[in-house]
């Protein structure tokens, strides 16, 4: 993660990034990397089968299901 952001990239590619975390250290991540996002103007690509963390991290979500982009909505989520 760390490597990834240092090289700048337009876009951060996040499969379950907190999924080993305690609930204080999955806050932390999502802090920084909503820093990031702003700080940097990247965008970010957050795949998690938490819905509540996704509302969270998130001003939009995208399902998949049985291979086909199901749903679309839009969250408060992100600052």
């Amino acid at each position: 993660f760390i490597r990834a952001v240092v090289l700048s990239p337009l876009v951060l590619l996040l499969d379950e990034p907190t999924s080993a975390l305690d609930t204080r250290n999955t806050h932390r991540v999502e802090s920084v990397v909503n820093q990031i996002r702003i700080q940097k103007k990247t965008g970010v690509v957050w795949v998690s089968h938490d819905e509540e963390q996704l509302t969270r991290v998130a001003d939009a979500i995208m399902t998949v299901d049985k291979k086909q982009l199901t749903k679309k909505y839009h969250t408060a989520g992100v600052a």
